[in-house]
């Protein structure tokens, strides 16, 4: 996407992100195989938006007032986010499923016609199909893209399909980290034009740090989102619905935390502070989530996500601007998609590390507690996280049931405490950063707003008909006009 959008029109590519995430192929999907292609196309369109909107951000502003503006976009992000879970919980209980992918008809035509009418984006640059096809880097791609399938089906397959000292997953990773080396490898020759992700994004301290940072802060943000709701059903044994109710908290508290950590950068012009917080509070919040257990009380469930919620949640605006700071004006575009492509990463990662974990210690403490042979089998071989489930649970025995809460609640333990290292991996990188001073002046990019150009023009127009006019007087010795004529315009009444 992020190839496409730097050599196209802003507006034309937002505007194909909308409609594709308005496919209705998911919704009407009769196979899993529809189901997934209509996936595909959501997120496409997905990845598009969020993409075009960072970069019209940084087209229009300066890299200092961008905070601002990030802000108000992740806060309503963070309303979205927060609704979605209850929604979404309320339409599974129901059994209308389809009913999650067609909710985007009204919604996503709704904003289809307000781009329409109020993104008045043109572009500069025009390419043909050909010269937009070229600077794709589709062997660096091919190889990223396989590597990185390998390592999330050895990370799914490990614990569940084969050990992890099985040989399926030990070429699985060899084939996917070989291939990281290799994708690499490619992007640093002289054979790959245009690299996906520029060499020299990393050659700066701060960039390389910000960037990894922005991984990490995706992951850590994935990770807690989907496993809390594990904890809430495998251990305080809530409903589907409810479980999106009990997160909210986290997810409400994130919001205005963005918004105000936004403006702090803008007023102040500086983020190693802000990110300094931001991962204190994390990796506190999610220490705190060790503590959680089948007798925690609803003030200590809600506290707790509060903490590492906001710390997470201040975050969020800050971490693009850093990059394109850290980086000549240029480079605005693929340090935006670079960014965008690394919080993507961090949330896949997100879900299969803990979920890894999370697999791993089933095997563990299942085989050691739950009593009943039945109930072992079924959770495991992956089992134990689908039937995460309240109903499931309370229909166990009573002395089964409290074997397989007294497992969950170890295995969640285990998750959070790997989740914790990673959060201070990520206060150790935040140190390494340089506070360099932001930009105060906006750097045109490739698209500019129609109304700004139109102004430029009528302008240049007026300028060339003062100095026509300026020429008559002189000719007709109309002096005390033309010194009059220059007193308004010095005092910017005119020009």
């Amino acid at each position: 996407m992020e190839k496409s959008q730097r050599n196209s029109n802003r507006r034309r590519e937002s505007l194909l992100g909308v409609f594709f995430v308005l496919c209705l192929i998911s919704g009407g999907a009769n196979s899993t195989a529809m189901l997934i292609a209509g996936r595909l196309v959501q997120g496409l369109g997905g990845a598009g938006i969020s993409t075009m909107t960072n970069l019209i951000i940084s087209d229009l502003v300066s890299v200092r007032e961008r905070g601002k503006y990030q802000g108000i976009i992740f806060g309503t992000f963070g309303i979205g986010i927060a609704i979605g879970p209850v929604i979404g919980g309320a339409i599974a209980q129901s059994g209308n499923w389809r009913w999650v992918f067609w909710l985007n008809l009204p919604l996503g035509g709704v904003t289809l016609v307000l781009q329409l009418i109020f993104l008045q984006i043109t572009f500069r640059k025009v390419f043909t199909f050909t010269q937009k096809v070229k600077q794709i880097d589709w062997i660096g791609n091919f190889v990223l893209i396989g590597a990185m399938i390998a390592i999330l089906i050895a990370l799914s397959w490990a614990d569940t399909v084969y050990a992890w000292s099985d040989w399926h997953i030990f070429v699985l990773f060899l084939m996917g980290f070989a291939g990281l080396f290799a994708f690499h490898a490619f992007e640093a020759t002289r054979f790959c034009r245009v690299p996906t992700i520029p060499g020299r994004l990393f050659r700066n301290r701060t960039s390389a740090v910000t960037l990894l940072n922005t991984f990490l802060s995706s992951m850590l943000t994935y990770w807690r989102s989907y496993f809390l709701p594990v904890y809430f059903q495998g251990v305080l044994l809530v409903s589907l619905q409810r479980s999106g109710v009990l997160l909210l908290p986290s997810v409400l508290i994130a919001a205005p935390a963005a918004i105000l950590s936004g403006f702090a950068l803008s007023h102040f012009g500086r983020y190693k502070p802000i990110h300094l917080l931001g991962y204190a509070l994390m990796t506190l919040g999610t220490g705190l989530y060790i503590d959680y257990d089948a007798h925690s009380s609803l003030a200590k469930v809600v506290l707790y996500q509060m903490v590492a919620g906001f710390g997470g949640g201040i975050l969020l605006t800050t971490f693009l601007p850093a990059v394109e700071g850290a980086n000549p004006a240029k480079d605005l575009v693929p340090a935006s998609a670079t960014w965008a492509y690394l919080r993507a990463l961090g949330s896949i990662w997100g879900i299969a590390i803990p979920s890894a974990i999370f697999n791993s210690r089933v095997s563990y403490y299942v085989q050691a507690r739950v009593s009943d042979p039945s109930v072992r089998w079924a959770l495991g071989g992956g089992g134990a996280y689908a039937h995460v489930s309240a109903a499931y649970i309370w229909a166990l025995p009573d002395g089964v049931r409290e074997e397989v809460v007294g497992a969950y609640t170890s295995i969640m333990k285990n998750v959070w405490e790997v989740c914790v290292v990673f959060c201070a991996v990520a206060v150790l990188l935040t140190l390494l950063e340089e506070e360099i001073p932001m930009r105060t002046t906006a750097v045109e990019g490739d698209s500019v707003l129609k109304e700004k150009k139109e102004e430029e023009a009528g302008v240049l127009i007026l300028r060339i008909l003062l100095v026509l006019l300026d020429r008559r007087m002189l000719r007709r010795g109309g002096w005390r006009r033309l010194f009059l004529l220059r007193r308004v315009r010095c005092l910017g009444m005119i020009g």
